[in-house]
């Protein structure tokens, strides 16, 4: 199928070249004789056939290579009759067109020359008219196929559009949701902000007075650090003293051990006279 839809593809493409050719050479004559006025305007429409074929090839796809098929078949028939309309231009081409009018006038008006014989227009007319019909079947079965296609895209089309509206429909609700819950938002906001405003007040009296305390920690701090320097310093001056009269123990608690015996002493040593004056008395 690929094979036969290459073949119609490079048929059409030499048609074409062909048909322009063919009018390009009549196109000088066109106006002089009436006969050459019918040949051109059966070879505008067969290129504009031709051209309709070659874009509908082109839109169809690899899905579709039977339709392809079909339309190629009934262009491969006209192989044939371009490979003559393609030697009968190289034919026409040998007579030169003259630039000058008169010449012109002179070579149609004898019918001599080869593009203009009887049996030349004769064979063009009917070559033409052939290659017409089997081009309008092939294009009547691309079309048809197309028409069949476009329908059905048409089909998937309407499906898509009914569940995109049916999307758009939950999209519209849920924006109109969404437009209440922005509402609501809207509505609290001033709320909101005589809230942020209270804290803002709120946090920034807590800071002053946190500012304020800090500032009396730091004072308090300040003197307590003075304090322990003073403490600091009294301990070690009575740590000193301490240590001094620690030293000196042992010899003040001699010294007072030796005056209390001497005082007990004195003491025995008057109680022991005593008696003794008493029991002299007493003698």
């Amino acid at each position: 199928m690929a094979e036969v839809a290459g073949a119609a593809i490079g048929i059409i493409s030499l048609g074409l070249q062909v048909c322009q050719g063919l009018v390009s050479y009549y196109e000088a004559y066109q106006g002089q004789d009436e006969k050459v006025a019918d040949i051109l305007r059966d070879m505008s429409a067969l290129n504009s056939s031709l051209k309709a074929i070659q874009r509908c090839l082109s839109k169809l796809s690899s899905r579709q290579l039977e339709t392809i098929a079909q339309a190629g078949d009934s262009v491969i028939k006209c192989a044939a009759v371009v490979k003559r309309l393609e030697r009968l231009l190289a034919e026409c081409h040998r007579t030169a067109i003259p630039a000058d009018f008169k010449e012109q006038m002179q070579i149609l008006a004898r019918k001599v020359a080869f593009p203009f014989r009887q049996s030349t227009i004769k064979d063009l007319k009917d070559m033409v008219k052939g290659l017409q019909t089997n081009v309008v079947v092939a294009l009547q079965i691309l079309e048809i196929e197309l028409s069949s296609h476009l329908s059905d895209y048409s089909a998937e089309i309407l499906n898509h559009t009914t569940s995109t509206s049916a999307d758009i429909t939950r999209v519209r609700n849920d924006v109109s949701g969404l437009g209440a819950q922005i509402h609501d938002i809207h509505s609290s906001l001033p709320e909101l902000k005589n809230d942020t405003r209270d804290l803002a007040q709120t946090i920034e009296q807590s800071s002053t007075r946190i500012a304020t305390g800090l500032t009396g920690v730091h004072h308090s701090m300040s003197t307590l650090n003075q304090q322990v320097s003073s403490l600091d310093s009294d301990l070690n001056h009575n740590f000193s003293a301490l240590k001094q009269n620690i030293d000196c123990l042992p010899g003040v608690l001699e010294t007072r051990m030796l005056a209390t015996l001497e005082m007990y002493s004195n003491r025995r040593a008057h109680s022991t006279a005593s008696q003794f004056s008493s029991l002299d008395s007493m003698v």
